[in-house]
């Protein structure tokens, strides 16, 4: 089942692991009805896959709201 998350109000969707890797879309307000920006995370060592998945999509949101701002 997918997890529809939020940061800095912006929605994010991580999908369920495939394969040891897990999709994530970022949904800005403002952004295409398709996601702006989409990807994959693995398992990096210590850390899962969903923990990466976060981090990635907040980092891909960061970016996107700097270049909105800018």
């Amino acid at each position: 089942m997918q997890q529809i998350l939020s940061y800095r109000d912006c929605r994010y969707v991580v999908w369920p692991e495939t394969d040891r890797a897990r999709a994530w879309v970022i949904y800005p307000e403002d952004g295409p009805e398709s996601g702006a920006e989409r990807g994959t995370a693995r398992s990096e060592g210590l850390r899962g896959s969903f923990k990466v998945a976060v981090h990635t999509a907040q980092a891909a949101i960061d970016r996107w709201l700097a270049g909105a701002q800018g």
